[in-house]
């Protein structure tokens, strides 16, 4: 009786380990080789009007942003209209549609997009 305890308290806590793991802690929004291939903002490619600077600054932010480890099953809900969709290596993508609130790093939820989506647009500001 002793022993059946102790083999559920081990696989409670292994539970609660994985549940943390998995809801608690962020993981990176995209790989450290993350290269900009693409940046398009209501529908327009803008990739040959930015500078080098403004792409560096954007794989930057994009490397610094944090998402969940669960996919969201309905999507990021992309449209022409206010959304901003910034296109990677390995098929790797961020889209950020402000109007919706939604925010997404290859369909996991991106933690304070409303941030990143705030900086994106301030570096694709005209200067």
């Amino acid at each position: 009786m002793k022993r059946t305890w102790k083999v559920l308290l081990v696989c409670v806590v292994a539970a609660a380990a994985l549940a943390g793991y998995f809801f608690l802690l962020p993981a990176p929004a995209v790989g450290e080789d993350f290269q900009l291939l693409e940046v398009r903002q209501d529908g327009r490619d803008l990739t040959e009007e930015l500078q080098p600077e403004q792409l560096d600054a954007l794989e930057n932010a994009v490397r610094e942003a944090t998402r969940s480890r669960w996919k969201n099953p309905i999507g990021p809900y992309p449209l022409e209209a206010d959304t901003v969709t910034l296109l990677g290596t390995n098929g790797e993508s961020v889209i950020l549609v402000g109007s919706r609130g939604r925010f997404s790093a290859d369909d996991y939820p991106l933690h304070d997009g409303e941030t990143l989506l705030a900086e994106v647009q301030d570096i694709l500001a005209p200067k």
